[in-house]
Protein backbone atom coordinates (compact mmCIF):
# COMPACT_ATOMS: atom_id res chain seq x y z
CA UNK A 1 0.00 0.00 0.00
CA UNK A 2 2.56 2.60 1.11
CA UNK A 3 5.85 2.51 -0.80
CA UNK A 4 7.59 5.61 0.57
CA UNK A 5 7.28 6.41 4.26
CA UNK A 6 8.59 9.58 5.91
CA UNK A 7 9.44 8.84 9.55
CA UNK A 8 10.19 12.01 11.51
CA UNK A 9 11.93 11.80 14.87
CA UNK A 10 13.03 14.32 17.47
CA UNK A 11 15.11 11.57 19.13
CA UNK A 12 12.71 11.34 22.07
CA UNK A 13 11.77 7.79 23.10
CA UNK A 14 8.41 8.15 21.34
CA UNK A 15 10.00 9.65 18.24
CA UNK A 16 12.46 6.79 17.96
CA UNK A 17 9.69 4.26 18.66
CA UNK A 18 7.77 5.76 15.73
CA UNK A 19 10.76 5.09 13.45
CA UNK A 20 10.90 1.47 14.63
CA UNK A 21 7.12 1.13 14.21
CA UNK A 22 7.28 2.50 10.65
CA UNK A 23 9.91 -0.04 9.68
CA UNK A 24 7.92 -2.87 11.25
CA UNK A 25 4.50 -1.78 9.92
CA UNK A 26 5.75 -1.14 6.38
CA UNK A 27 8.48 -3.75 5.83
CA UNK A 28 8.29 -3.53 2.03
CA UNK A 29 8.39 0.28 1.94
CA UNK A 30 11.35 2.60 1.81
CA UNK A 31 11.35 4.30 5.23
CA UNK A 32 13.11 7.66 5.06
CA UNK A 33 14.07 8.89 8.53
CA UNK A 34 14.42 12.62 9.09
CA UNK A 35 15.44 14.67 12.10
CA UNK A 36 15.08 18.44 12.09
CA UNK A 37 17.42 20.60 14.14
CA UNK A 38 15.23 23.43 15.33
CA UNK A 39 17.13 26.56 14.34
CA UNK A 40 15.11 28.70 16.75
CA UNK A 41 16.54 26.72 19.66
CA UNK A 42 20.09 27.30 18.41
CA UNK A 43 19.92 31.07 17.95
CA UNK A 44 21.52 33.62 20.23
CA UNK A 45 19.78 36.67 21.60
CA UNK A 46 20.23 39.75 19.44
CA UNK A 47 21.63 43.02 20.68
CA UNK A 48 19.76 45.94 19.15
CA UNK A 49 21.73 49.11 18.69
CA UNK A 50 21.25 52.26 16.57
CA UNK A 51 23.22 50.55 13.78
CA UNK A 52 20.84 47.57 13.80
CA UNK A 53 20.58 44.13 15.38
CA UNK A 54 23.76 42.17 15.97
CA UNK A 55 25.07 39.20 17.90
CA UNK A 56 28.15 39.91 20.03
CA UNK A 57 31.14 37.84 18.81
CA UNK A 58 31.59 35.79 22.05
CA UNK A 59 27.89 34.84 21.98
CA UNK A 60 28.05 34.08 18.25
CA UNK A 61 31.02 31.75 18.85
CA UNK A 62 29.10 29.89 21.56
CA UNK A 63 26.04 29.57 19.33
CA UNK A 64 28.21 28.26 16.51
CA UNK A 65 29.81 25.72 18.86
CA UNK A 66 26.37 24.65 20.11
CA UNK A 67 25.12 24.22 16.53
CA UNK A 68 28.18 22.18 15.55
CA UNK A 69 27.79 19.96 18.63
CA UNK A 70 24.07 19.50 17.98
CA UNK A 71 24.80 18.57 14.37
CA UNK A 72 27.45 16.00 15.38
CA UNK A 73 25.16 14.48 18.01
CA UNK A 74 22.21 14.35 15.61
CA UNK A 75 24.26 12.61 12.92
CA UNK A 76 25.52 10.08 15.47
CA UNK A 77 21.98 9.37 16.67
CA UNK A 78 20.70 9.02 13.11
CA UNK A 79 23.46 6.47 12.47
CA UNK A 80 22.38 4.54 15.58
CA UNK A 81 18.82 4.50 14.20
CA UNK A 82 20.04 2.96 10.96
CA UNK A 83 20.62 6.14 8.97
CA UNK A 84 18.56 9.11 7.93
CA UNK A 85 18.62 12.73 6.90
CA UNK A 86 19.40 15.77 9.01
CA UNK A 87 17.62 19.01 8.16
CA UNK A 88 17.50 22.39 9.86
CA UNK A 89 14.54 24.68 10.38
CA UNK A 90 11.27 24.57 12.28
CA UNK A 91 10.38 20.86 12.58
CA UNK A 92 6.73 21.12 11.56
CA UNK A 93 7.57 23.32 8.57
CA UNK A 94 10.36 21.05 7.30
CA UNK A 95 8.34 17.86 7.67
CA UNK A 96 5.32 19.51 6.06
CA UNK A 97 7.47 20.65 3.14
CA UNK A 98 8.76 17.10 2.69
CA UNK A 99 5.20 15.76 2.85
CA UNK A 100 4.08 18.27 0.24
CA UNK A 101 6.85 17.50 -2.25
CA UNK A 102 5.03 14.38 -3.44
CA UNK A 103 7.74 11.82 -2.75
CA UNK A 104 6.04 10.21 0.25
CA UNK A 105 2.81 8.29 0.76
CA UNK A 106 2.54 8.72 4.54
CA UNK A 107 4.21 10.50 7.47
CA UNK A 108 4.89 8.62 10.71
CA UNK A 109 5.90 10.33 13.96
CA UNK A 110 5.56 10.03 17.71
CA UNK A 111 2.56 11.43 19.56
CA UNK A 112 4.63 13.73 21.74
CA UNK A 113 8.25 14.66 21.82
CA UNK A 114 10.44 17.10 23.61
CA UNK A 115 8.02 20.03 23.49
CA UNK A 116 6.84 19.94 27.10
CA UNK A 117 4.77 22.99 27.96
CA UNK A 118 5.45 24.45 24.48
CA UNK A 119 3.11 21.80 23.07
CA UNK A 120 0.23 23.32 24.97
CA UNK A 121 1.15 26.90 24.11
CA UNK A 122 2.03 26.56 20.43
CA UNK A 123 0.67 23.19 19.32
CA UNK A 124 2.83 20.17 18.66
CA UNK A 125 4.45 19.12 15.41
CA UNK A 126 2.12 16.13 15.33
CA UNK A 127 -0.98 18.29 15.70
CA UNK A 128 0.15 20.68 12.99
CA UNK A 129 0.94 17.87 10.58
CA UNK A 130 -2.43 16.24 11.22
CA UNK A 131 -4.12 19.49 10.25
CA UNK A 132 -1.93 20.53 7.33
CA UNK A 133 -0.30 17.53 5.65
CA UNK A 134 -1.64 16.60 2.21
CA UNK A 135 -0.92 12.91 2.85
CA UNK A 136 -1.96 10.55 5.66
CA UNK A 137 -0.23 11.04 9.01
CA UNK A 138 0.22 8.17 11.47
CA UNK A 139 0.78 9.20 15.06
CA UNK A 140 2.46 6.48 17.10
CA UNK A 141 1.59 6.72 20.82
Amino acid sequence: MFQNVLAATDFSPRGNAAVAWAREAFPEAHVHVVHVLDTIALHAPLVVSPSGPSVPLPIFSKVQERAERATREALETLAQLGGGELRTGRPHEVVLQLAEDGSYDVVVLGATGKGGLEKFLLGSTAERLLRLAPIPVVIVP
